[in-house]
């Protein structure tokens, strides 16, 4: 699904630890803390791929960074 798509039918969490972080505010890095606090969330995790398109769950290949939702 494209990020559009995302926005419309789920309520992602904002990255609270970048203000300026992508995808108005929304994404988290794959390093450091940020990647740290989306490995210890309690609700559901997506992947943002390089070619744009997004996907339930943590994957490493070819990553742009990661969605957070409440909902599992």
């Amino acid at each position: 699904m494209t990020y559009e798509e995302f926005i419309k039918d789920h309520n992602p969490i904002r990255n609270h630890l970048n203000p300026d972080a992508p995808l108005e505010g929304h994404m988290f890095e794959t390093y450091g803390p940020e990647v740290a606090f989306v490995m210890n969330h309690k609700g559901t995790v997506w992947t943002v791929f390089d070619d744009e398109h997004i996907e339930k769950g943590v994957y490493y290949i070819n990553r742009l960074g990661f969605l957070l939702t409440e909902e599992e």
